[in-house]
């Protein structure tokens, strides 16, 4: 299964949704939809019992997929999958490690590793025309929470 959540910009208010492929709901899972505050993006995930899968989309030029496996230690840890475009000819995919240190029925807590995309993704901006990699040795791990949405 998969999780698809926007840009990196939303998930942990960091994501985005273009190339994010859909988790075909079984007996085992199921889809809802989360958000990552009050007013932020839709988040829609499908967990299973041992998968979380989600995908936020921030706008139709930058999504956040999200794919997350339970460890034996309980945890879940997988990777985030940022894609932009900054023009029609230059498409970016980041991979970043993600965790999910809490998952309650209507919370999970976790954190990314990554950067702050710039607000605004333009041609010339150099973190768009390196596909981030101008901005790496800023990374770090950055918190979030998802909440139910109700």
């Amino acid at each position: 299964m998969r999780v698809a959540i926007t840009s990196v910009a939303l998930a942990l208010a960091i994501l985005n949704p273009a190339l994010a492929q859909e988790a075909e709901p079984t007996k085992e899972s199921a889809k809802s939809e989360w958000r990552a505050s009050k007013r932020g993006p839709a988040i829609e995930l499908s967990e299973s019992e041992d998968t979380i899968l989600a995908t936020v989309v921030m706008n139709r030029r930058y999504s956040v997929s999200y794919e997350l496996k339970k460890r034996d230690d309980g945890t879940f840890k997988g990777f985030a999958a940022e894609e932009f475009s900054c023009r029609s000819d230059h498409f970016c995919r980041i991979e970043t490690p993600v965790q999910a240190t809490r998952v309650d029925e209507n919370r999970i807590e976790g954190r990314i590793f990554g950067v702050t995309p710039p607000k605004g993704l333009r041609r010339g901006n150099l973190y768009c025309d390196t596909c981030g990699k101008s901005e790496e040795k800023n990374a770090t791990w950055m918190d979030f929470v998802w909440v139910r949405d109700e």
